[in-house]
C-alpha cells in the first residue's frame, strides 16, 4: 500500500503526487464539465493544487476572482465530502488512485464576487481597483 502524503506539524502538504494519467472531472455550477489531467492542478508540487483548481474553476464558471467557491466529491462510500486544502484534494485523489479512476469534483459558486477593473479602464476611479456596477 501507497504511504499517505506526509504532512508536518504546520499541515503542509509532502511531495505526493498522482498518477501521470490521473484526471479530474471538474463540474462547475452543475452545467459545465470538463476534463483535465490532475498534472495540470499539481503541476510540479501538490503544494496549491487546491488553489490551482480553484483558479480553473472560477475560470469555467466566468465568476470574478473574488467569488466563493464551494468544492465536493463523492467517495468511495457515496459520501459528499468538502475539499477545502491541499490536503484534502490528495486525499480525493488517493482513493481513485488504484486502480485509476476520474476523480469527479463539483464546485459550485456560492457568492459571486465583485468585478474589478484597472485604473484607467474606469476614469472615475481613485484606487487600483473599482467595483463594476450592476453584477
Amino acid at each position: 500500500m501507497e504511504n499517505p502524503p506526509r504532512v508536518d506539524a504546520l499541515g503542509e502538504v509532502g511531495d505526493w503526487m498522482p498518477s501521470p494519467k490521473a484526471i479530474v472531472k471538474l463540474t462547475v455550477d452543475a452545467n459545465i464539465t470538463r476534463r483535465i489531467k490532475a498534472q495540470h492542478i499539481f503541476q510540479s508540487s501538490p503544494v496549491g493544487c487546491y488553489s490551482r483548481l480553484i483558479s480553473l474553476s472560477l475560470l469555467y464558471s466566468r465568476a470574478p476572482a473574488t467569488s466563493k467557491i464551494h468544492t465536493t466529491y463523492i467517495d468511495e462510500d457515496g459520501d459528499v465530502i468538502t475539499i477545502s486544502s491541499d490536503w484534502e484534494l490528495i486525499e480525493a485523489f488517493q482513493q481513485f488512485d488504484s486502480p485509476p479512476r476520474p476523480l469527479k469534483v463539483t464546485c459550485t459558486v456560492v457568492e459571486r464576487g465583485e468585478e474589478t477593473v484597472a485604473v484607467g479602464e474606469n476614469e472615475n476611479t481613485s484606487d487600483d481597483k473599482v467595483p463594476i456596477q450592476g453584477l
